[in-house]
């Protein structure tokens, strides 16, 4: 009489998906973690992306979490009794680890996974504004907190964003078309957030201009992914003042909203603001008035450039 096979706990993960089985099996028996493994936990995260990154990152989650029990607790028992969180957890943890740096950071922020609709056109935007204290309605928004903070919590508030966008990519199965229209949409109040910002930065002289930011390339089509710089040029109109002042503080403007997004801070970057598609490239001036950027275009521009412009939109 044959004796009964004894399968060990890692070849069981092997067989699941996870290439490094050991380092799974540690993580699913020590605490954290250990308190809220169940056989459905472990079976949608093998179904994720790479099932190892995000059960690695799942654990770190949890470990930040532990500094708050209640957080932990609440965590655990939504995996257990939620699947939309399970497969939230597991599916944005399994393809991002640049998310789940985030929500090691923000624990807190879990609740974003459980499910996700499309924000209507315009609440980004608003919400965006508010993480940085600035008022939404205003004509030309100012932030209110302090630019250090300011910096720190449009990338909470744009990385929150992301995290819902993801969930509805991987998990939802949301369409190419939805979803980099959502990151560009995204990226847009970004933009907008970080030149107030910078209006805060310049101070009182911002109110001499008008700046609009014109989207290029991917994010002016529309077509922006995860990991893209973002293509811009920058148009002043001057506000009570003279034409050569405004220029003078547009391009400050331009220069502080493009330090904002791509400075490197405890929360990260954002992406690099490129505005190289401008007329002359990085020989030319950074900011521009609408008429000159017109004799430009009547005068010099080349064939390509007119047609960058074909993907040109208002951010």
């Amino acid at each position: 009489m044959s004796s009964p096979r004894i399968t060990s706990e890692p070849a069981r993960l092997a067989r699941l998906g996870f290439t490094d089985p050991d380092r799974a099996t540690a993580l699913l028996s020590a605490e954290p973690l250990a308190r809220c493994a169940t056989e459905d936990i472990v079976a949608t995260f093998a179904d994720a992306a790479d099932p190892d990154s995000a059960l690695m990152s799942f654990a770190r989650v949890l470990e930040a979490a532990a500094a708050d029990p209640r957080l932990l607790d609440d965590i655990c028992a939504a995996m257990a009794e939620e699947p939309q969180v399970r497969s939230g957890l597991a599916g944005v943890l399994g393809a991002s680890q640049a998310l789940g740096d985030h929500l090691t950071r923000h624990p807190q922020d879990w609740p974003l996974l459980r499910r996700s609709e499309r924000l209507p056109d315009g609440k980004v935007k608003r919400e965006l504004l508010t993480a940085v204290g600035a008022d939404p309605d205003a004509e030309l928004p100012v932030a209110g907190l302090d630019p250090g903070d300011a910096s720190l919590e449009l990338r909470r508030a744009y990385r929150r964003e992301l995290l819902q966008i993801a969930r509805r990519d991987v998990v939802d199965a949301a369409s190419y078309h939805d979803t980099v229209a959502d990151l560009s949409s995204a990226a847009d109040a970004a933009l907008e957030a970080a030149l107030a910002v910078a209006r805060a930065e310049v101070g009182d002289d911002a109110q001499g201009c008008r700046l609009a930011v014109i989207a290029m390339g991917k994010c002016g089509a529309l077509e922006l992914n995860y990991i893209s710089d973002v293509d811009v040029i920058f148009v002043v109109e001057p506000v009570g003042s003279d034409e050569a002042a405004a220029i003078r503080t547009g391009t400050a403007l331009a220069a502080s909203l493009m330090r904002v997004c791509g400075a490197h801070t405890a929360e990260g970057a954002l992406w690099e603001v490129d505005p190289g598609l401008r007329p002359e490239g990085k020989s030319g001036a950074l900011v521009r008035t609408l008429a000159s950027h017109i004799g430009y275009y009547e005068r010099w521009a080349q064939t390509w450039e007119f047609q960058a412009l074909l993907k040109a939109r208002a951010a």
